[in-house]
C-alpha cells in the first residue's frame, strides 16, 4: 500500500484495499478460535487475504503504467 500511496494513486483506492486487507485479517483471526474441523472462517479470512495483495500488486502496476503514459 505504500507503494501505491507513493505513486500517487487516489487516497479512496488506498483505504478501500487497506480495509480490505485488516477485514481478511481479522476473518482469519477469528477463524483459528474455532475447533479445528470447522476452519471455514480461517480460508476465507486467507483467500480475502491474498485477493488483496493480488490486487494491490495490479493496481500498483496499473497506476505505474498510467502515469509513464501520461
Amino acid at each position: 500500500m505504500v507503494c501505491l500511496e507513493l505513486n500517487g494513486a487516489p487516497l479512496w483506492i488506498i483505504a478501500i484495499l487497506g480495509i480490505a486487507l485488516v477485514t481478511g485479517r481479522v476473518i482469519h483471526a477469528k477463524g483459528i478460535n474455532q475447533p479445528p474441523p470447522h476452519f471455514s472462517n480461517r480460508v476465507i479470512g486467507m483467500k480475502v487475504t491474498i485477493t488483496t495483495l493480488i490486487m494491490l500488486v495490479v493496481f500498483n502496476l496499473a497506476w505505474l503504467l498510467l502515469q509513464l503514459w501520461k
